[in-house]
């Protein structure tokens, strides 16, 4: 399990930031901010892992997607609605997700 996340993780985040690099280039801000938000949202999920090794892995490619939006948010931060989106994001726990049945 270990080498699948180990080569999971970084092709997820990598997938991410070019597809939101690809609609940055079209001019979707919004489509690329979600995008970055996305993998950083279902990263906080894996970061919670039983296994202290893959949270280990998660940690790392984590803490990039928390810079990217960092940088995302610097520079758009003309547009207060993708401000606010990833604030959201950065401050996002798992526990905050409610399961409707």
């Amino acid at each position: 399990m270990l080498t699948a996340i180990e080569h999971c993780c970084p092709a997820l985040v990598v997938a991410a930031h070019n597809l939101a690099d690809t609609y940055r280039a079209m001019n979707q801000t919004e489509q690329a901010c979600q995008w970055l938000c996305d993998v950083h949202i279902t990263l906080s999920h894996l970061i919670m892992h039983p296994c202290n090794t893959v949270r280990t892995v998660v940690a790392h490619h984590h803490h990039k997607t928390y810079l990217e939006l960092v940088q995302f948010a610097k520079v758009h931060n003309h547009q207060p609605h993708l401000i606010d989106r990833i604030n959201q994001t950065l401050s996002y726990t798992p526990d905050q997700h409610i399961t409707l049945h």
